[in-house]
Parts: C-alpha cells; sequence; structure tokens
C-alpha cells in the first residue's frame, strides 16, 4: 500500500481502544510488542485493591474482629504491595480501595484474630506517598490515626475520598487541607465498634476545602443529622457542591439546606413516610440551580422559582398528596423523566397527576407495597390500572418510554390481566407514534415492546410467571 510506512496508529488513539478492554486481554497485548507494551501498563497498573487483613461482614457480633491470614499468605500481600509501590508501577496507580477480606467458610481457618491489624496498615501508609497519581481513594474498616489521616491529605491529586466503617479513635490537631472534590461518607464506627458514631467528622470537615468540594454522600442518618447540626450553626457552606446525596430524618431541618446554594443533583438516602425534614421557622426557598432529585415529594413545595428540575425519582405513600403537591409544582411542565415508587396507588388519580407533566418524554412507576392509608383509603389492583390506561392515555404527547411496574400479587384473573394489558399497550402505542419502549408487569406476567431505530415495530412479548 502506497504510504504504508506512514500510516501508523497514533499512541493516543490505541489507548482510547486499550481502556475498554478486559484485564485478561489487556495482559495479552502487554506481551505482543514494545509499543503496546508500553501502552498497556498504565492501563493494567491503574487500579489498586489491597486487601491487609480479614473481617465477617456477616457476623452479628459488634465491633467486627479483625484477623490476619497466615505468615506465608501475609508475606504475599505485602511482596505484592511492595510491587506496586515500586518507582516502575506506583505513577500509574490513580484508584486504591483498601478494604478487608470476606473469608468463606472454607478458608476462615487460615486467618487469626488479632488487635486490630495496624501493623500492616503500617505498611501501607508507608508507600502511600509514592501513589503521587492517585486520585480516588476508599477506605473499609480503617482506623485512622494522626499519621494515617496526614497520609491521606498529603496526596497531591487526591479529588475522591470513601470512608465506609471506619473510626477515629482520638482526636489530633492538624493545619493541612486537601482539594477534594468528592467525599463519601457510609458510617463511622464509634469507639465501641457501632455503626452510630460521629467521632471525627469534626476533623473530616476541617480537612476539606469547602469551596472545592462538589460531591457530599453520607449515607448514614447519624452522620447527616450531625453534619446538619453544624450547618446550622452557620459556620460551614458548601458554595460550589453540585452533588448531594444524604440522609434525611424527622429531626432533619431544611433550613440546614441553605448551605448547598449550587447543588444541582439531590438525592435523599434513607427516608421514609413521616421522616421528611422540618420546615422549621424558615420561610427560605432551596436549591436555585436543582435539575435532578429524588426523594419525597414534599420538598417541591420548599423549590427556589429559579430551579428547573427535569428529573424527578420520588417515593410516595399516598397519591392524592402526590397530586395536591404536583399541582402547585410550576415547574411540571419542564420535568422530562419522572420515576414513581408508590405504596398505595389510587389509580383514578394518576390521569390528572400526569397531566401536570406535559413534557414528560421518560415515565417509569413502580408499586410496591400494597397498604392503606386508613379504613377508607381505596387502592386498584393491575387489572384496574390497565383498564384506566386502554381507556386513553395519560401521557404527554411526546412521551417516549413508559415502563410500569405491579410486583405485587393482587389475585386478579390472569386472562383479565392480560387482556387489560393487550388493551393498554395497542392504546399507548396508537396513541404516541414517538413512543420507543413499553413494558407492563403484572404480578403473573409481563409485556415487553419496542420500536427499533427505523421506525418499524417490534412486536411485542408476553412472558408469564
Amino acid at each position: 500500500m502506497v504510504g504504508s510506512r506512514d500510516a501508523r496508529v497514533p499512541a493516543e488513539l490505541w489507548d482510547e481502544a486499550f481502556r475498554f478492554l478486559p484485564r485478561k486481554d489487556l495482559l495479552s497485548l502487554h506481551k505482543v510488542s514494545r509499543p503496546f507494551h508500553r501502552i498497556s501498563r498504565p492501563l493494567l497498573f491503574r487500579n489498586l485493591i489491597f486487601h491487609p487483613y480479614a473481617v465477617d461482614y456477616d457476623a452479628n457480633e459488634l465491633p467486627r474482629t479483625v484477623m490476619l491470614p497466615g505468615e506465608a499468605q501475609l508475606k504475599r500481600a505485602l511482596r505484592r504491595l511492595q510491587f506496586w509501590a515500586s518507582d516502575s508501577v506506583a505513577p500509574f496507580v490513580q484508584n486504591c480501595t483498601l478494604s478487608p477480606w470476606n473469608p468463606s467458610s472454607d478458608d476462615a481457618g487460615e486467618y487469626t484474630s488479632c488487635h486490630d491489624g495496624q501493623d500492616v496498615l503500617a505498611v501501607f501508609f508507608k508507600h502511600l506517598e509514592r501513589f503521587v497519581n492517585l486520585k480516588t481513594l476508599a477506605f473499609f474498616y480503617v482506623e485512622f490515626y494522626k499519621t494515617q489521616f496526614l497520609a491521606v491529605l498529603a496526596l497531591p491529586n487526591l479529588r475522591s475520598l470513601q470512608l465506609e466503617g471506619c473510626s477515629f479513635p482520638e482526636s489530633f490537631p492538624f493545619s493541612a487541607t486537601s482539594k477534594l472534590a468528592s467525599l463519601s461518607l457510609s458510617y463511622l464506627l464509634d469507639p465501641k465498634g457501632y455503626h452510630t458514631g460521629t467521632f471525627g467528622l469534626d476533623m473530616l470537615l476541617a480537612a476539606l476545602d469547602t469551596h472545592n468540594l462538589n460531591n457530599l454522600t453520607v449515607r448514614r442518618d447519624a452522620i447527616a443529622n450531625a453534619l446538619f447540626e453544624t450547618l446550622e450553626t452557620g459556620a460551614i457552606c458548601f458554595p460550589n457542591l453540585h452533588t448531594l446525596r444524604v440522609a434525611v430524618s424527622a429531626r432533619t431541618e431544611l433550613k440546614a439546606f441553605l448551605r448547598f446554594p449550587a447543588t444541582r443533583t439531590l438525592h435523599f438516602e434513607q427516608y421514609g413516610q413521616g421522616t421528611f425534614p422540618r420546615a422549621g421557622s424558615t420561610d427560605a426557598v432551596l436549591f436555585p440551580l436543582l435539575q435532578s432529585y429524588r426523594g419525597p415529594p414534599e420538598l417541591l413545595a420548599f423549590l427556589h422559582p429559579a430551579s428547573t428540575p427535569a428529573q424527578l425519582e420520588l417515593q410516595v405513600a399516598s397519591t392524592p398528596l402526590l397530586l395536591n403537591i404536583s399541582q402547585s409544582f410550576v415547574k411540571a411542565a419542564r420535568v422530562t423523566s419522572l420515576k414513581l415508587t408508590i405504596h398505595c396507588l389510587q389509580y383514578f388519580v394518576l390521569r390528572p397527576l400526569l397531566a401536570q407533566f406535559t413534557g414528560l418524554v421518560d415515565f417509569v412507576m413502580t408499586q410496591r407495597k400494597y397498604s392503606k392509608l386508613d379504613d377508607n383509603d381505596f387502592c386498584c389492583t393491575s387489572q384496574n390500572l390497565f383498564e384506566e390506561l386502554a381507556a386513553g392515555s395519560p401521557f404527554a404527547p411526546g412521551i417516549q418510554s413508559i415502563s410500569i411496574e405491579w410486583r405485587l400479587r393482587d389475585h386478579c384473573e390472569y386472562d383479565k390481566t392480560v387482556a387489560a394489558i393487550q388493551h393498554a399497550q395497542a392504546s399507548l402505542t396508537s396513541a404516541h407514534p414517538d413512543l420507543d419502549y413499553l413494558a407492563l408487569l403484572a404480578s403473573q406476567c409481563r409485556y415487553s415492546w419496542r420500536r427499533e431505530a427505523g421506525g418499524h415495530m417490534v412486536g411485542g412479548r408476553m412472558k408469564a410467571y
């Protein structure tokens, strides 16, 4: 071929292609040629996972016992760590996870109980400074003393830190700060090893450059409550935080969320009926830049007029309550994606509810619990719901994807439920020429339908359970 000597693929393109290969293929290409060896090497050593000791995650007793492997296995683990920390490998490491091994019943006998595994952890933290390009770091069941904590803060390129089941046995002074962009806290252990601890949260907050943080996850309400109590004093603000995933409880006051003015994605974790944050005495409006929200629908009443959430994921115990809130939610027409998890569906509420969402493109609804709010409450069956859809589409004209799952056994007759689903499919597909996907699931069967990219319809398929 003319010019074939110059038709070389740039290394950057090879690197782009190699990134999507599984590790076993990278190992094979690593041996093919020197150029492939050079390109694949950074990808092979990008992710380090180190198991310094074992913890029985399934044990009911707390605190969980830390166990060390046998001498030979421990030496292999430390030699492996030394290899990763070598000059030829350490600069390639970008992501690191330090977590205890969960031994199976077959190899549990190879482990012996120890105090806390600090000797093994000391070796890891001694090498930590060598991983100068480390960007993400995750710790599970690690005790942080001053030396270890400062070693983490000293990493120059660290941007994401995750702590789960970790603890700070003692308080200590320090002046270092970190340029973290993302922090995730599942739970902190108290001095006795229980999951309700908040000790160390003040040191974590002191180590943060809150102006730099744009992603915060707090999945346990004990830590979240301590965080909100700190925020209510006005001492800390997160002016550039874009994503907030946080546990809420009845103790939480809405005014604490004023400390997150730039939040675009808000997910409430571990909430349930009766746990919506208290409005308190505040009349402030929240989240002027909000684009995506998951949580109880009550928050919609407190959103800033400038917010335009396009994605809503709501857990609903009362569909009349949701209808009342949505009718006063002036930005409902801006919502393009709506996901509902409903405990007690009243099918006659669905049509006026969806009438508020005139710009809807994607809709998902799941009925998970069959619980009446009171003796006068009426919950529909799957047959009622699909017959309502068959009577006429309640969706916006531009809807493209519909998924409705009824996961409860409601003792409806199979033949009548199937007929209702088929009539609903005919009604929805004829009413919406742009509909690309439809899934209707009852406890006895599932019907799925999809339109190909060229506009041709793919035949629907009914599957019985």
